[in-house]
């Protein structure tokens, strides 16, 4: 990887924690978006979730310009929802 940047040369975005950033509470936030997931069904969210999670495999693959399988893409969407639960990374477990 050389570069890993949020943009290109021209135009790379960059947030700074200033002042009026630090007013805003991670709890503030974490409340606001609990109070957001409650207000919809559990389908919608899973849903939502799904589209996600598939828009993330994309992505992320074609930014390495690979040309992934269906059945490689639902794995890796499968490993980006279980990685909290994942027990450890190895190069099997993540090949294969």
């Amino acid at each position: 990887m050389r570069n890993n940047l949020l943009g290109n040369d021209s135009f790379c975005p960059v947030v700074r924690k200033t002042a009026v950033l630090k007013q805003y509470s991670w709890d503030g936030l974490r409340g606001h978006a609990t109070e957001i997931v409650h207000s919809y069904d559990a389908e919608t969210l899973a849903r939502a979730v799904d589209y996600l999670y598939t828009k993330e495999t994309r992505s992320s693959f074609a930014i390495e310009h690979d040309e992934p399988s269906k059945t490689k893409m639902e794995r890796f969407g499968e490993a980006l929802q279980s990685v909290r639960t994942f027990p450890h990374l190895d190069k099997r477990a993540c090949v294969e």
